[in-house]
């Protein structure tokens, strides 16, 4: 399955669909087709906050969309030649600082807590990013610690979840 964020045309609005033979169809249309509504599929951020279960209705509107390719028109499919392919997440939700600094650990770790806890995050960030620095004060030399907290926090970031299929 190829997920795609593209545009029809020049200037044309931002889809996001699925590459069906050569053609990319956005998942509005297949959806609309199929008769289905599901809001799990409006955008790229929808699918990426609902996996694995968005993952399975896109592979279920994949199937939908192959067995029906013929009876699209060629506004619904639209040859990849003719799109304009975007980039897969055109604004990232939260920028993770990945440096072995004390500095950096702190700025990831703010931006963990303030991105995982909402609003009661960005209360308690400041005293954590604070912690560690103080933490790497000038009698404090050691780096084990800062490794150990660096490896965690990009299990944590960059690892996929439990449970992510692995496709």
């Amino acid at each position: 399955m190829k997920l795609l964020n593209f545009q029809s045309g020049s200037g044309g609005i931002s889809l996001f669909g699925v590459v069906i033979k050569g053609h990319a169809v956005s998942f509005k249309t297949l959806l609309q087709k199929s008769g289905q509504t599901r809001g799990k599929l409006s955008d790229v951020y929808s699918y990426l906050e609902n996996l694995p279960s968005s993952e399975d209705a896109a592979r279920e509107l994949l199937k939908y969309g192959e067995a029906n390719i013929s009876s699209l028109n060629a506004e619904e499919k639209i040859t990849l030649e003719k799109v304009r392919i975007l980039a897969p997440i055109s604004t990232p939700r939260a920028l993770i600082d990945f440096g072995l600094s004390p500095r950096h650990l702190g700025n990831s770790a703010a931006t963990l807590i303030k991105h995982e806890f909402g609003i009661f995050g960005s209360i308690i960030a400041p005293i954590v990013k604070k912690r560690i620095s103080a933490a790497a004060g000038s009698s404090h030399r050691s780096t084990a610690g800062f490794l150990e907290m660096a490896r965690a926090i990009a299990i944590r970031c960059c690892s996929p979840p439990e449970s992510w299929a692995g496709k």
